[in-house]
């Protein structure tokens, strides 16, 4: 069985083309063993890292809740589950700054999208982030 790409054309195009994302290429010896871009919130300078997790089904409503509104409160904590249904996909700023959001779902044997892709930024970005990520 083919192994399934976690990079996703949707939140992929939007990263490289949003204004306050700035792109420059790596290295030789980078792009020989990662990427061949290094991505910037250009505000603060923070570099921005891909964050990945997938969760069970039974939290896909309120994984989309947080995506779709940014509304973190009254949310359950998002316990993330190995191989599970529903991927959350995110580009993330070193300082919590930014982040670019997407969720996708395991149908027809492969992740497909089932938000758009949300920007934050400022606050409303490290509320998201902790919530995600499980830092408080």
């Amino acid at each position: 069985m083919e192994k399934t790409n976690t990079t996703y054309t949707p939140i992929g195009n939007l990263i490289h083309h949003l204004p306050e994302i700035e792109r420059k290429r790596n290295g030789f010896l980078k792009a020989m063993f990662g990427s061949r871009y290094a991505l910037t919130y250009r505000p603060t300078g923070a570099a921005i890292k891909t964050h990945t997790e997938t969760y069970g089904a039974e939290l896909a409503e309120e994984i989309q809740h947080i995506v779709c509104t940014g509304m973190t409160d009254d949310m359950p904590d998002l316990a993330p589950r190995a191989n599970g249904n529903v991927m959350l996909q995110a580009y993330i700023s070193g300082d919590h700054g930014f982040c670019a959001i997407q969720v996708l779902r395991f149908m027809d044997f492969e992740y497909s999208p089932v938000t758009d892709t949300h920007v934050y930024t400022g606050d409303k970005a490290q509320e998201i982030i902790s919530k995600i990520t499980g830092r408080a």
